[in-house]
């Protein structure tokens, strides 16, 4: 599977009209409980609600046949679609917002605001939601290694649907604006990507959007394939909102907590797990992927090589001789 990390940088926003939140039980393998939300992307105005405002003379952002396939190898989705839209319930048909900054060899500036309506999230504010999404971008293909302030990802709690996004407070996300990077399927190949929401009180007017900006002449010393398309073909799709209501680190017994030390968090190679308690006998390590799949599961070793998987967001799982849980979020970067 291609990456699925928290460092979501560039997102899109999604649809949902609801006051009361909406959920039905969550088959995809995201995490959560919930299916609490799905998006196709198949129309780019109207059906599929969610707002696009430029501020900057742009191609109309479009939405096309371009998508990530089902599995779970590079360039595809990395979890199972549902079969329908939710909580709209018609038959989906995926397809993704296109936005792209030429037309034939002139280049324009790009200034886009892609904007979800607001949702109620109030009912999982105790509890864990995500957002994941997908993306790919094409004749910019530089892997990262050029810092473009091409894109940020926002939020607000008291948006209202309609409103110009320009007149709205927003929150970031991300700390400052993230350029193109193989993250993002800067490499011309789609990624799927997740954003722990479980921090923030959503309340019942949460909203997510993000703002794409490239200048005229694309990246400042960056890499381009085509000079008629210097800020590139920018692709989103599949937006999903998931959750649960219980919060996901509800079961830790506290004796574990205090007894159990793990670091370095954020983890680059080895990540340490001691007992600090005599009493304490940990029998079992697990880790979690954020599309809920184990990549880890051995009895307890005090270190652990994390090198060999894929950065982003992941859940530790020690159980101890009694079969008491201690679970932790732990970052691979």
């Amino acid at each position: 599977m291609k990456k699925i990390t928290k460092q979501l940088f560039i997102l899109m926003l999604l649809s949902v009209s609801a006051k009361e939140y909406a959920q039905t039980a969550n088959a995809t393998g995201l995490p959560g409980d919930d299916l609490i939300f799905y998006e196709d992307m198949r129309y780019a105005t109207g059906a599929s609600g969610f707002t696009v405002t430029t501020t900057e003379a742009t191609l109309t952002p479009s939405g096309n046949s371009s998508i990530p396939v089902d599995g779970l190898s590079a360039g595809e989705i990395g979890y199972i679609r549902p079969d329908n839209n939710y909580p709209a319930g018609d038959a989906r048909d995926n397809r993704s917002l296109r936005i792209q900054a030429n037309d034939g060899s002139t280049n324009y500036a790009t200034d886009v605001w892609i904007v979800v309506n607001s949702i109620d999230l109030s009912a999982y504010d105790s509890g864990s939601k995500f957002f994941t999404f997908s993306t790919r971008t094409t004749f910019r293909e530089d892997g990262g290694s050029n810092l473009d302030t091409d894109t940020s990802v926002l939020y607000a709690t008291d948006f209202v649907t309609g409103t110009d996004p320009t007149t709205v407070t927003w929150t970031p996300i991300t700390t400052s604006p993230v350029a193109d990077s193989a993250e993002m399927g800067a490499d011309g190949v789609w990624t799927t990507q997740s954003v722990d929401l479980s921090e923030i009180t959503c309340g019942t007017q949460f909203a997510i959007a993000i703002r794409r900006q490239s200048s005229l002449n694309g990246p400042t010393g960056g890499v381009f394939d085509s000079a008629t398309n210097r800020n590139g073909t920018f692709n989103i799709s599949d937006l999903t909102y998931t959750g649960s209501t219980t919060p996901l680190l509800s079961i830790n017994n506290s004796f574990l907590v205090e007894g159990i030390s793990v670091y370095p968090n954020p983890v680059k190679s080895q990540l340490n797990i001691k007992s600090l308690n005599p009493n304490i006998t940990i029998k079992n390590v697990q880790l979690i992927d954020i599309t809920g799949k184990t990549v880890y599961n051995k009895d307890f070793s005090e270190l652990i090589n994390v090198s060999q998987f894929s950065k982003g967001l992941y859940i530790l799982k020690l159980k101890d001789k009694n079969g008491d849980l201690l679970i932790k979020k732990i970052v691979l970067n």
